[in-house]
């Protein structure tokens, strides 16, 4: 139910008065904002109503308060107030920009048409008016003219992520698969919480995944059976193959069931628990073949790779090699459980961290390795000190006596 209080007629308006009745008005211009923003709306009306008399701007009251009918969806009040706004001020842009709104929502895109059109006269950077047009025309399949329209509006506004979605949307339309995506990112660049260019980016990504697992599985099938056509249906963790033959043509679904297995195990699709083969001959409603088969079902054990789980720890790198032996203690057990896929990734775990540490001990020892050969070249290219020459020839020539006795001399007889 509506609370908007019933408007008066523009010849009612009271001139400007006072100087404190001006200040009182903006003030309660100001707390109806506030309100608005507070999704407060019954409130905000009554306080712009409040503000509209002595209001030195009545045509932005008038705005906003058209703007707060919109949003509860009395159309023809909110028209009501914006026909007197655009009546005080011929050119106020926002004001045609929201009664296009308005009237789009009545059914009348003509006149929502011409509006936007007067917006943009008035205001010619107007991106919402130009993003409202091209989505008028997008929903009356003008898909080239929405295009311009979004352009134009991406032009003055580069970072309105609405135009993004939308001009992704006519460019799907369009068969502009590569442009539609670009689109979809930058509205997700601009807006993370925009749903509805997460959900186009995920149907693209799924629809590109699908094409590619059927391309896989029909080539395995042509090796097997060239008469043989596939189409694929996800169902949550289970994959539907629809095969068919024709008419005449004999089909070993336990072996083709093997064929199938073996290239989705090599796929290697995370989601895939069980696929479920329909076969049909023909052009016949009837399925010959009905079968749910568990994908990993008569596969070994993933190797635990002990061996490199203990090259890690004790040779490589001795912080990695706890988190490796945790993994590979893990993987015959997850076996046993039936969480294969949980198996095989514990299993690559255990081959990567042993990867990382070979390429950490490597660069640990190509650094030790280096500082030593830096030290031995700056020891032999450090010049040697040459010994000083002697001062005097007794360090040179030893004595041959004491130095207390004398020399022996030459005795006659």
């Amino acid at each position: 139910m509506s609370t908007s209080l019933k408007l008066k007629p523009p010849e009612r308006l009271k001139p400007p008065g006072l100087w404190w009745h001006h200040q009182e008005a903006r003030y309660r211009y100001r707390q109806g904002l506030t309100l608005s923003r507070q999704g407060a709306y019954g409130a905000a009306i009554a306080k712009f109503s409040r503000a509209l008399c002595h209001h030195p701007q009545p045509t932005a009251i008038l705005v906003a308060r058209g703007l707060i009918h919109l949003q509860q969806g009395d159309l023809p009040t909110a028209l009501a107030d914006l026909d007197r706004a655009i009546a005080l001020d011929p050119t106020h842009s926002k004001a045609y920009g929201n009664r296009g709104l308005i009237r789009a929502q009545l059914g009348d895109e003509a006149g929502a048409l011409d509006d936007w059109q007067t917006a943009l006269v008035h205001r010619p950077g107007y991106a919402e008016a130009r993003y409202n047009r091209g989505l008028l025309f997008a929903n009356q399949k003008n898909y080239a003219i929405a295009l311009t329209e979004f352009d134009q509006a991406l032009d003055a506004n580069p970072n309105l992520a609405e135009a993004y979605l939308h001009r992704g949307n006519v460019r799907s339309e369009m068969g502009d698969r590569d442009g539609a995506t670009k689109d979809w990112q930058l509205a997700l660049l601009n807006d993370l919480s925009l749903d509805a260019a997460k959900h186009r980016l995920l149907a693209l990504h799924r629809e590109s995944q699908d094409h590619r697992i059927t391309q896989r599985l029909q080539h395995a099938l042509n090796d097997h059976n060239h008469s043989l056509t596939l189409h694929i249906e996800r169902q949550g963790p289970q994959l539907n193959l629809y095969i068919h033959r024709a008419r005449g043509i004999a089909i070993n679904y336990q072996k083709l069931s093997q064929v199938l297995q073996t290239e989705l195990i090599r796929l290697d699709l995370g989601w895939v628990e069980r696929f479920h083969i329909i076969g049909r001959m023909g052009d016949s409603g009837l399925a010959d073949w009905d079968r749910v088969y568990r994908l990993y079902e008569n596969q070994p054990c993933p190797p635990a790779h002990w061996r490199l789980a203990l090259i890690t720890t004790f040779l490589l790198f001795p912080p990695f090699g706890i988190p490796a032996l945790l993994y590979a203690s893990q993987i015959n057990t997850l076996y046993r459980k039936g969480h294969y896929q949980a198996a095989i990734s514990a299993s690559k775990t255990v081959r990567w961290i042993y990867w990382i540490s070979v390429w950490i001990a490597g660069l640990i020892a190509a650094v030790v390795v280096s500082y030593g050969i830096w030290l031995l070249l700056k020891n032999n290219m450090a010049p040697t000190k040459a010994s000083p020459l002697p001062a005097t020839t007794s360090e040179l020539i030893p004595l041959l006596f004491p130095e207390t006795s004398a020399p022996p001399r030459n005795q006659s007889f």
